[in-house]
């Protein structure tokens, strides 16, 4: 699950967290629930925000335990909509993995909006497109119901020792019909945004970007300070002609 936010591999992100819902809902007891949870939780977290070991080795445990909380009390709350149903355990799931999102993003001065699920869909550049619509939540949502539906639909379809949220065999199929509904829509969507904006860009103005790298900001003399600046000129020189 910390692959799409190493820019390695987004695809994970689809399908990692599903044995985790998995796991920590059919958990014979809430002890051990808690104990796989938080165990994910922090690990994930850690993992995702190494980057930081280079700033503060403190800071970087900090915000694992800050991150992990979130995630900890979702899963827990996950456990508990898995009891009441498959569409509470599918699409609840979703519901609940996203107010955790915003709640860590959006908390006055401590809030951190990095590495929320739905960005690990930034290099997929139609299912990226649904973000004018719903904001990273909405993909957050996305990607958190297709984990959710493979934890308790397909699971317990796959192994008949696997056992699954209550429900019928009618309500399942109808819970991964609208997922897999959801994700073409938004594919489609996609695809029609991005052919066209691909005519509009062909037909406007040319744009370049350039952003400098954090880690070359670190320990600089004066020196390589101003090297980077006149490096950083030039490029813009001939990204202008």
């Amino acid at each position: 699950m910390s692959l799409p936010f190493s820019d390695v591999w987004a695809f994970p992100a689809w399908i990692g967290l599903a044995p985790v819902l998995y796991l920590v809902a059919e958990a014979p007891t809430a002890r051990r629930a808690a104990g796989l949870a938080y165990a994910f939780a922090l690990v994930w977290s850690l993992l995702c925000f190494r980057f930081f070991l280079h700033w503060s080795p403190v800071g970087w445990v900090a915000l694992g335990l800050f991150t992990s909380a979130f995630y900890l009390a979702a899963l827990l709350s996950v456990r508990a909509l898995a009891r009441r149903g498959i569409a509470g355990a599918v699409f609840g799931s979703a519901a609940v993995w996203v107010l955790a999102e915003i709640a860590r993003s959006r908390i006055p001065v401590v809030g951190f909006p990095w590495m929320l699920l739905g960005h690990a869909a930034a290099d997929d550049a139609n299912l990226r497109q649904l973000a004018d619509l719903a904001g990273v939540y909405g993909l957050s949502f996305l990607a958190a119901a297709v984990n959710a539906a493979l934890a308790f639909v397909a699971a317990p379809l796959a192994g008949e020792t696997l056992a699954g949220p209550p429900g019928t065999p009618v309500r399942r199929r109808l819970c991964a019909s609208l997922v897999a509904a959801g994700l073409l829509a938004a594919l489609a969507y996609g695809d029609a945004q991005t052919g066209r904006l691909g005519a509009r860009m062909r037909a406007g103005p040319r744009i370049a970007m350039l952003q400098g790298c954090s880690y070359q900001k670190i320990d600089r003399s004066n020196e390589e300070k101003q090297q980077q600046l006149d490096e950083h000129l030039l490029m813009h020189a001939e990204a202008a002609a």
